[in-house]
């Protein structure tokens, strides 16, 4: 990101910003930022952010595409791997626990099915109908690889012909629409790497997506997680499937939008 941005007001703000976001996200940011002068440098700190939070692997396909050689990418896989085996390492040794379940655990994760996307329409046709709950049982055990695949596609034809920040970015705006799982507080992710993408046009889908995210965590947050006062109006299963869950449809369109922009946009400047 080497350009004339770096001077502005807006950047210089946009990085103290940043230094307010979680861990995991400044440290990817770090990592990208430091991939050119030293790529095991940045896998040791994409590493760390992983060992925090599994999702910075996500910038992991990029950041390898953009070295020059296969001894660098090496140098950078072997960084971003040393950290978190030595983290879980250190942890099973301190606490005594299986290993194999510290990691099985972590690459099975797979919380949030039916709450966001369109994996929210087959959980709600299984309520509905619970005679059609098979789809919607398919996903809960392979929808996982359903998003490695369509993730590993936009990557391979799209995300890895881009500069690296804007690579990761199509990554993460692409794992927001087309996920079978999602947490409510993932949905801070793609903003840092949209502000230091830039451009006016990314600049107006982060504005969609930030009020469509925001209108979903402020339902939520008070009427569900900070506070459950939604159930003293209905019972808890109706007003999740009914009112939470729906109530995240906009953002996910939002996110659905802009990944198709974001690829035809790509189409356009490789043509």
């Amino acid at each position: 990101m080497g350009d004339r941005r770096r001077c502005t007001p807006i950047y210089i703000n946009s990085r103290k910003w940043l230094l307010k976001l979680h861990e995991r996200t400044v440290l990817t940011l770090v990592a990208i930022e430091v991939i050119e002068v030293s790529p095991l440098g940045s896998g040791l700190v994409l590493g760390l952010g992983i060992l925090d939070k599994s999702w910075p692997v996500l910038a992991l396909p990029s950041l390898l595409a953009a070295v020059r050689n296969w001894r660098q990418r090496f140098s950078l896989a072997l960084g971003c791997v040393l950290i978190p085996a030595l983290g879980t390492l250190a942890y099973a040794l301190l606490l005594k626990a299986s290993l194999w379940a510290i990691i099985h655990r972590a690459i099975s994760y797979d919380w949030g099915i039916g709450v966001w996307g369109y994996t929210y329409f087959f959980h709600l046709l299984s309520v509905l109908n619970p005679a059609h709950s098979e789809p919607f049982a398919f996903l809960v055990h392979y929808g996982r690889y359903i998003t490695l695949t369509l993730l590993g596609g936009i990557w391979l034809w799209w995300a890895r012909k881009e500069p690296v920040g804007s690579g990761v970015l199509t990554i993460l705006v692409a794992f927001f629409a087309v996920t079978h799982a999602l947490s409510i507080q993932y949905l801070t992710w793609p903003v840092a790497f949209a502000v230091l993408d830039g451009g006016r046009r990314t600049e107006q889908w982060l504005l969609r997506y930030t009020l469509g995210a925001f209108a979903y965590m402020l339902l939520t947050y008070s009427t569900l997680i900070l506070t459950t006062a939604i159930i003293t109006w209905m019972p808890w299963d109706p007003a999740n499937t009914f009112i939470i869950r729906p109530s995240a449809l906009p953002a996910w369109l939002i996110t659905v939008a802009w990944l198709v922009d974001r690829l035809r946009t790509s189409i356009t400047v490789k043509r």
